[in-house]
């Protein structure tokens, strides 16, 4: 074995399973190029296997199958760069992936050259024949299978072929810019390129419409003739923008530069909208071009949220974010959510008309109270912390510790009618209540728009269903965590990050019970099909050595009187968690560093009083609390991840405000 065929079987090999790797994104978007990708990156990995078996001098037809499979690859990727690319409708981009799979497969083609040529060199003593024959097997293959996909290509769906791909983590979003621009020069001339320093990638495509199928190509240059107006529009020419740097904000302006066949540069100033404008957004004029509504598409709007409609809602979602499940019972509308908003901040909505739904949940704690424990209308307390409102939506079970309680609108007439504390304290003044809401002339335009088929929509069920749709809306998402995992790196600090690493190691175990989007296991979405209830005993009590949790705070055991339930309570979402002290279900640990330290200990020993006993020796305890070693500068560091999880934008959020101060009522 030859250190040449040594080098082009790794090189293959590593080609292949970049192959393999980039395949299924691709197949979403061009189900064509996806499957020439996974068969390549198939046949790479086979011929470096069968090689390193078989040994390349002994195989003739190995080596020249090999010449094709690297050299004819790395061919094939040049020529697409030139000439319409088979197997989707754009040249592939520059990226991290690309430039190592044709580095790997260059690699394997030079070493069977190399390879090839001395083998023949000693039959036929003509290298530079051996050379050329090698090479031209490599461009007639590449050339082959360039072929060949043309014509395969029709058998598979085409679909514009937007997509970038590359090796790293981060998620870098892609977007399209737009404009009008008129020339008022003697001689034509050509836009050859733009370029701008937020955006990595920007090259000009034109979609076109051919036999029913969208088809974006890319164009080479734009020709501008004098007094002529050349526009950039949706469904036509425009500016594909690939790597973006951070996400386009609705309302942010973005200067681009604009390269001529001339030699002349100008800027120009786009504004990123979410929707396509309906009338004038900008004009400028520079050199002898006068541009009109020079604008891009947002990927986000001003709140970092994603529009997305689900039948006739419009949802604004955090990026990433999937739908929330909702019930058909309660379709999401936004008369009812906005009807749900006013009676969220209405004292008038308990029975004595001194407590609304946010004296518990206030917007600036990411709506919690601050409190161990919350109150009642009538004074009583509550036995357990009030719960934060953010991204409620997603949640698989409410409450601290009911396995059964499923869904918002079973949740909510908890504190509006129960009695055993009192919250709400609407039994017994159910007549009062609805009488004062039915006076009032905003509710009766409120109420007659989200229920527009009713004649009397003043019924608690309907106040149920719009509470339930305005606290759904409660959503998420643009804390410094997640612009660092858009793609700006400078969202965290160098603390933070260790704390993110520390977070999802296997060794503190954080990321078991508090995972995914929404940092809970406890989550569920529209398309989740089984859904996970899991509760947790973390060993905060272990009241007199026998397992026990004071009652009424017991867990879950208090509905299945299984003793293993004894302390299991359900894992709150961790996002704006730097908000919402007190921590635990009884609001008994009051800072993030003591939570931390509580984890660390693998439990919580309490040596006095009616509670006493050591949690860290509790029988019912979770496996994910076993305990473990941090230094000072870690605590830190996990504090400092666990506030970037914090939400500013959510806290003051005016969809979410007391709508009766913003109304001065």
């Amino acid at each position: 074995m030859t250190i040449f065929f040594l080098l082009s079987s790794l090189g293959l090999f590593l080609a292949g399973l970049i192959h393999l790797f980039i395949s299924p994104d691709h197949f979403s978007h061009a189900p064509a190029h996806g499957a020439f990708f996974a068969l390549s990156g198939v046949l790479q990995v086979g011929w470096s296997l069968l090689a390193l078996r078989s040994g390349l001098r002994q195989r003739r037809w190995l080596r020249w199958s090999g010449l094709i499979l690297s050299g004819g690859m790395v061919a094939l990727w040049l020529l697409t760069q030139w000439v319409q690319t088979p197997f989707a409708d754009a040249p592939e981009p520059v990226d991290w992936a690309t430039l190592i799979c044709k580095a790997a497969e260059g690699l394997a083609f030079v070493s069977l050259i190399a390879a090839v040529s001395r083998n023949t060199e000693a039959r036929r003593g003509s290298q530079a024949a051996a050379l050329l024959r090698a090479t031209s097997t490599a461009g007639l293959g590449g050339l082959l299978v360039w072929g060949s996909g043309l014509l395969v290509t029709p058998l598979f769906p085409n679909l514009i072929h937007t997509h970038n791909h590359s090796l790293n983590f981060a998620v870098f979003p892609s977007s399209a810019a737009y404009f009008s621009m008129v020339y008022s020069g003697k001689e034509a001339d050509q836009l050859t390129s733009v370029s701008s320093a937020r955006i990595q990638s920007m090259t000009l495509h034109e979609t076109t419409l051919t036999d029913g199928v969208a088809r974006m190509v890319p164009l080479e240059t734009v020709t501008f003739t004098p007094h002529t107006v050349v526009s950039f529009a949706p469904g036509g020419k425009h500016i594909m923008l690939d790597g973006l740097a951070g996400d386009l904000y609705n309302g942010e302006i973005i200067p681009v530069q604009f390269h001529f066949a001339s030699g002349r540069t100008i800027t120009v100033h786009f504004t990123v909208l979410q929707d396509a404008p309906t009338g004038r957004v900008n004009f400028a004029s520079s050199d002898g071009f006068q541009i009109t509504n020079a604008w891009m598409r947002a990927t986000v709007n001003a709140n970092g949220l994603i529009s997305l409609a689900d039948g006739g809602y419009e949802w604004q979602l955090p990026p990433g974010f999937p739908l929330p499940r909702v019930p058909d019972n309660n379709p999401m509308t936004a008369e009812k959510a906005e009807l749900g908003r006013y009676l969220f901040y209405d004292q008038r909505l308990s029975g004595n008309g001194t407590l609304a739904c946010a004296g518990c949940h206030i917007q600036a704690l990411a709506f919690t109270d601050g409190k161990a424990v919350s109150s009642g209308s009538t004074g009583d307390s509550t036995p357990r912390n009030s719960p934060s409102l953010t991204n409620v939506a997603y949640n698989a079970t409410y409450t601290w510790s009911n396995p059964n309680l499923l869904v918002l609108e079973r949740q909510i007439v908890i504190p509006m009618f129960g009695e055993h504390p009192v919250e709400m304290g609407i039994t017994g003044n159910e007549n009062t209540v609805i009488t004062r809401l039915q006076q009032d002339e905003r509710y009766q335009r409120l109420f007659a728009a989200a229920f527009p088929q009713q004649v009397q929509p003043f019924t608690f069920n309907n106040i149920t269903l719009a509470l339930s749709s305005f606290v759904r809306t409660l959503l998420s998402g643009n804390s410094a965590y997640d612009q660092y995992m858009r793609g700006n790196t400078a969202a965290l600090s160098e603390s933070a990050r260790r704390g993110m690493d520390m977070f999802l190691s296997e060794n503190f175990e954080c990321h078991h019970c508090h995972t995914g989007f929404n940092f809970s296991l406890s989550t569920v979405i529209a398309s989740t099909t089984l859904d996970e209830r899991p509760f947790f005993n973390t060993g905060l009590y272990n009241v007199g050595g026998t397992g026990a949790y004071a009652a009424p705070n017991s867990g879950i055991y208090e509905i299945t009187n299984r003793p293993e339930d004894m302390g299991r309570f359900r894992p709150p979402s961790l996002r704006n968690v730097a908000l919402t002290a007190p921590y635990m279900h009884d609001g008994s640990i009051t800072t993030l560093e003591a939570v931390i330290q509580f984890y660390a200990d693998g439990g919580r020993n309490i040596t006095e009083g009616e509670f006493a006993g050591d949690g860290r020796k509790n029988p019912f305890k979770s496996g994910f609390v076993p305990g473990f070693t941090l230094s000072d500068q870690q605590k830190a560091d996990f504090v400092a991840f666990l506030e970037s999880l914090t939400d500013e934008q959510f806290t003051r959020d005016p969809r979410f405000s007391d709508p009766f101060i913003v109304s001065g009522s």
